[in-house]
Formats: structure tokens, sequence, C-alpha cells
């Protein structure tokens, strides 16, 4: 299968295969494509009944105002809930008063599960339906967009998302933009992309729809299925799968695996400089070097810095690299006296980077979502990383 990725390709796809998606022979600049309008993104996020305070936060998560420096590029995202039917005659009449109130859940016609079909019905319901706003967009300046909608049309692309995976809205649709509109297959990728979150252009999910393999075969993990039905596609090999494991990861706290600190581009700049050393302590032995995390020990359960951090503080602390991260008690060859460790963690605190100097180089990308955001405050701790406010 073709696989497409900007940082390190799991198979490189070269000019003249089937799938090469441009029209010449290298892969756009960052300047060619910041000249590209943004995108159409369907998304939905498969939850159950049950789950209405989630949704509520979800909503305040991704309402524009909380991305106010990313206005054109969330002009034409839609998220939307899709549940099963409830399963009691309360859920009934709780779900028909939360349609009424926001209209963004659809009831799929069938039992609540996860792995017994709810993905195709998802996606067969989406190409039948979905639209998102047709929007034009005039270019002032270089990324300064402006846009007025008038209208539907179908998605150029559909994401899947888990209730606890936060997206980062703008960069969702900034990596999308850059990527071809059609038979593509897009997420942090195996052998499959992962279910936590993952995109598919709006023609794939069309032919899912209709694919009479997918139709019978819709039993099972929900991700691995989706990526049997992309390798049943007629024309398989010019369907592109991108993967963004570099920028696809689980929260922090969570010590799952992939599990690291935020991260911006200007961490990758840090390494891509060559000035990994400098950032861990030095007594770290190098075989570690390579997957150490100094937010997340490694298989060890997270340990905060101080069990007194303010909420901005904590949130601090769980950015990759940062003074503050590297408190972490799992950084430290010796303990930090309680009197200096609070005068340390002020000091790293006040001296903490702006969000301008994080994003520096994020041409080459940064941080899509974060998954297993189990937990209300987790959920919070990601959007207070990356929300614009």
């Amino acid at each position: 299968m073709p696989s497409l990725n900007t940082y390190e390709p799991i198979e490189r796809l070269e000019p003249g295969h089937p799938a090469w998606p441009y029209a010449g022979h290298s892969i756009p600049s960052s300047d060619d494509l910041r000249h590209l309008p943004p995108v159409g993104i369907f998304i939905g996020i498969l939850c159950q009944a049950k789950e209405a305070e989630r949704r509520n936060t979800i909503r305040r998560s991704y309402h524009p105002s909380r991305w106010s420096e990313h206005q054109a590029a969330l002009g034409a995202i839609v998220p939307k809930f899709f549940i099963g039917r409830p399963g009691s005659a309360a859920e009934d009449e709780a779900i028909a008063a939360e349609i009424e109130t926001f209209g963004d859940i659809v009831v799929l016609p069938m039992r609540e599960n996860m792995d017994r079909g709810k993905t195709f019905a998802f996606f067969e319901w989406t190409a039948r339906n979905a639209k998102v706003p047709a929007c034009n967009y005039t270019q002032h300046r270089d990324s300064d967009w402006t846009y007025h909608c008038s209208g539907e049309k179908p998605p150029d692309y559909v994401l899947k998302a888990d209730m606890d995976t936060f997206l980062v809205l703008p960069e969702v649709e900034r990596r999308l933009r850059h990527l071809p509109r059609t038979k593509l297959y897009w997420g942090h990728v195996g052998d499959f992309m992962v279910g936590a979150g993952y995109g598919l252009s709006f023609d794939m999910v069309q032919y899912i729809s209709e694919s009479p393999f997918a139709r019978a075969h819709r039993s099972g993990y929900e991700d691995q299925l989706t990526a049997d039905w992309v390798r049943a596609h007629p024309e398989a090999d010019r369907v592109v799968w991108v993967s963004e494991s570099c920028w696809m990861y689980n929260h922090p706290k969570s010590a799952k695996t992939w599990s690291h600190g935020f991260i911006f581009p200007d961490l990758l700049a840090s390494l891509s400089d060559q000035r990994a050393a400098s950032i861990l302590p030095s007594w770290i032995p190098p075989k570690e070097a390579g997957r150490w995390s100094t937010t997340t020990p490694l298989d060890r359960s997270y340990t905060p810095v101080a069990s007194n951090l303010t909420f901005e503080q904590d949130v601090e602390s769980l950015i990759e690299s940062t003074e503050l991260s590297l408190l972490h008690p799992h950084n430290l060859d010796v303990p930090i006296p309680s009197s200096e460790l609070t005068e340390r963690i002020n000091k790293a605190y006040a001296e903490r980077e702006s969000r301008a100097e994080r994003m520096q180089g994020w041409e080459a990308g940064s941080t899509i979502w974060v998954h297993a955001s189990k937990r209300n405050e987790w959920w919070e701790e990601a959007v207070a990383a990356f929300a614009d406010e």
C-alpha cells in the first residue's frame, strides 16, 4: 500500500506511482501550501446516550470563541455526535431534549455498540447526509483569510473521533488542507489508523457505504475494519495512507503507550537542530534518551511535579521539555527540598515561553489530537494548552 508522510515515511511514495497526488515531481513547499484555502471537514464523534456531560464539554471546547485566531480555518468544520438507540425511556427523553437544544446528535438505527457495526453505520449516514457550509475564501496576506458562506456542500474530508480525543481543530484543518482530496486515509498508523481519530476523503466514505465487502465485514475492532475496507478498495494501490503519528498521542497523565507531554513546533525544531541533549537531564542513560519524556515516566504511573500547583502551572508542567516539566520526580537524580522546589516552580512558570515562541516553525506541524483525555480535568488541560482562548 502506498504511504505518504512528510516526516519519516513508512514507505516513501515516489513520483510516478499511481497514488502520487501532486502535479509536479516534488511535494509542494510550505510557501506553496499557505496559499491553499481552508477545506470542509465533517467530524463524527462516536459516543453513548448517557455521555451528555462530556458532549457539553466538547461543545464548549470546539466553540468558535475558543479559536478566535483561526475563524476562517473553522468556517467549514462541522462536528456531530453519533449514538446508538437510547436504552431507556428516560434516555430517549433526554436525548430528544438535547437534540432540540443543540441539533448536533445523530441517533443511528441500531443498539449501542463499539465494534458491531456502528462505525459502518456512521459512514453510511455520512455518505448520504453529511454537509458543511459552502464557503468562498479570499486571501489578503500570506495566511490571512476572510470568508463568506452560503448554502451547504458535501465535506472534503470526514473524521471519526472518540469521545476522549481532543482535536486541535485548526491543526486538523491545516494538515488536511495540504493533502489529497481523493483516495486519502489519514491518522496515526500501524497496520491501520488507530480509532482515537482518523480521517478519510469523502470519496472513500462514499465507497465504504456502498461496498458489499464492508457491509459483509462490520463486526470486529472498528479501526482495523476500516483499514480492511480501505485495502479492499478497487483501486487500493492508488489510496494514499498518511501518518501523522508524531503529532497524535495520548495525554501525558494517562501513562499509556505513546503517552508523552504536549508538544509544540519549537520542540521539533530543537530536535532537528540536534539540541536534544541539552533538553534532558545529563544523568539519563543514553539508551533511554530516545524514548524519554520529561512529563511521563517510562513504565510507571504519572506523578505530578507537586501537589499544590495552580491549574496554569499544571498545564505548563505537561508541556514536553519545559523547565517546569523537568521538575517531575522521574527527571531528578536527587529530590529537591520542598522550599527550593516551590521557588523553582514559580521561576519556571514566570519565565515560560509565549504561545508565539512555541509555535515557531509551525510549517513543520503541531499537535493534531490528544487522546485518552478521559477525565474532565485532563480534557481541560489539553484545551488550555492548545486553544486560543
